[in-house]
């Protein structure tokens, strides 16, 4: 799997954002991992807004490609650049973080119900409420080295 940076066009229509992605050669790219969106956050904002005009701008991307010719053509697209492995690692954390997520909505709602009764939690009680204990329950996302480590193993 090759990895780029990918300079996007975006500009606000109708209240709506709409996004061009470099033609053709986008379209010939075959994705197995992303597209990671630098606005996936918030915080990123400010610095995005930083390089607009008023309704127009740019936005970056990431994504894990297939190396193939159609990568080849692609590559002399001034706006798709091969990025390093460490380079993409620390964009993909700055731009999608990791987030506490529900994974057994009923376990949580039968724990909380006892809460609510204030019977005494378990220990497997208070293991699912913990976000960094395996415990089903409440869990966090994995990072996005994480799931690109994943990705790798099944696209070398």
């Amino acid at each position: 799997m090759r990895l780029l940076k990918i300079k996007i066009g975006r500009e606000r229509v109708n209240n709506a954002t709409k996004y061009t992605y470099p033609q053709p050669h986008y379209d010939m790219l075959s994705i197995i991992f992303g597209p990671i969106y630098e606005g996936g956050r918030t915080e990123n904002c400010p610095e995005i807004w930083a390089r607009a005009t008023k309704d127009k701008g740019d936005e970056f991307i990431l994504v894990g490609v297939t190396d193939n010719l159609q990568l080849v053509e692609a590559l002399k697209n001034p706006n798709i650049k091969e990025a390093l492995r460490t380079d993409f690692i620390i964009e993909g954390h700055k731009w999608m973080g990791q987030e506490e997520k529900i994974t057994d909505q009923r376990k949580v709602t039968l724990i909380l119900a006892k809460i609510g009764r204030g019977e005494v939690l378990t220990i497997t009680d208070k293991n699912a409420l913990d976000p960094n204990h395996p415990e089903i329950g409440i869990n966090k996302t994995k990072t996005f080295e994480e799931r690109l480590v994943a990705i790798e193993a099944n696209n070398p």
